[in-house]
């Protein structure tokens, strides 16, 4: 018999014993007092449930639980990246529009010589 089918046989065996033990102690004791063996059994039983939970189910929980965790530090080291990229960003722009002023006199000082060469310009072919 394999190890993975043992818990189960035993669970099987144990259940039907409960079982014949339930029907000879209503059959004899009908009027005394009652039985220990309904808890040992469920007591038994309960150990074996736990016993497969603990050998079959636990292995994949723990997995699961394994990935999940990393997934969930992998996605916060990804957050504080696109909080420091964010943050950096800010930072920039912040920086621009406090330069944006500046720039737009410039941009209009510019325009004014600009204008005011083309006007020369003018004339003087005017003038000719």
């Amino acid at each position: 018999m394999s190890r993975r089918c043992a818990p189960v046989v035993a669970a099987l065996v144990l259940s039907l014993a409960h079982a014949a033990r339930a029907a000879e102690d209503a059959h004899h004791h009908e009027g005394g007092a009652p039985s220990m063996w309904p808890l040992v059994y469920s007591a038994i039983n309960l150990a074996i449930f736990v016993a497969i939970l603990g050998r079959f189910v636990m292995p994949g929980i723990r997995v699961w639980v394994r990935e999940r965790r990393a997934r969930i530090i992998a996605d916060l080291h990804e957050a504080a990246a696109a909080k420091a990229e964010a943050q950096r960003l800010r930072v920039e722009w912040e920086a621009r529009i406090a330069q944006l002023d500046q720039t737009i006199a410039e941009m209009r000082a510019q325009a004014r010589r600009d204008a005011e060469l083309e006007r020369e310009r003018i004339l003087a072919a005017a003038r000719k």
